[in-house]
């Protein structure tokens, strides 16, 4: 385990584990979004209920990353709240596997230079590995894939397993709550498990 980057020899991995994941910056949009009348609506009626430190970490991502567009796959949830505080001009896309089938979620991905996607737990997880199958190959280096609960139950252990030994996925890291992948081809790979 990786605790506050000690052991980390890799400087953009050092740099990424220190700056984004345990950045402890208390950023103004946090107290905006979780003292809004939209946030206790969508928070009231969401299936899920997921720890704060966890969508604060989604919205230090997509601040870092400054995608052109944000993909959201799952039903509805303050993480979106986060996501779009984050980077406000983003487009922002979200489909459900209840709803959307894996080609045109895949093809949503593939074609239009996606940078950042969210895929929440309990989703479709036979969907979810088809958009993985069809999507990896495709996108580009700058490309972000966030998979929530990767170590809630034994489905999505083994789910994140395959993801690490997916050939596209070049850098990974398990934060328990949160599986984050990398894509740039030009480093080595290699899968760090983080304690968050």
């Amino acid at each position: 385990r990786k605790r506050c980057g000690y052991g980390v020899h890799s400087p953009s991995a050092f740099d990424f584990i220190t700056s984004v994941i345990y950045e402890k910056a208390q950023y103004y949009a946090y107290d905006d979004i979780e003292n809004s009348e939209q946030y206790r609506k969508v928070k009231a009626i969401q299936t899920i209920q997921t720890i704060t430190k966890v969508y604060r970490l989604l919205f230090r991502l997509v601040n870092r990353i400054q995608p052109h567009n944000i993909i959201e796959v799952g039903p509805l949830s303050t993480s979106v709240l986060y996501l779009r505080a984050a980077k406000g001009n983003a487009e922002y896309v979200s489909f459900s596997t209840e709803t959307d089938g894996p080609d045109i979620i895949s093809k949503y991905i593939t074609h239009h230079g996606t940078n950042f996607v969210f895929i929440r737990y309990k989703e479709n997880q036979e969907i979810i590995k088809k958009v993985i199958e069809l999507s990896f190959p495709k996108i580009n280096k700058e490309s972000v894939f966030v998979f929530e609960g990767i170590c809630y139950d034994s489905s999505m252990r083994q789910l994140w397993h395959e993801i690490e030994c997916n050939e596209h996925a070049i850098t990974t890291y398990d934060l328990y709550d949160l599986g984050i992948v990398l894509f740039d081809s030009a480093k080595i790979k290699q899968h760090y498990k983080v304690n968050f």
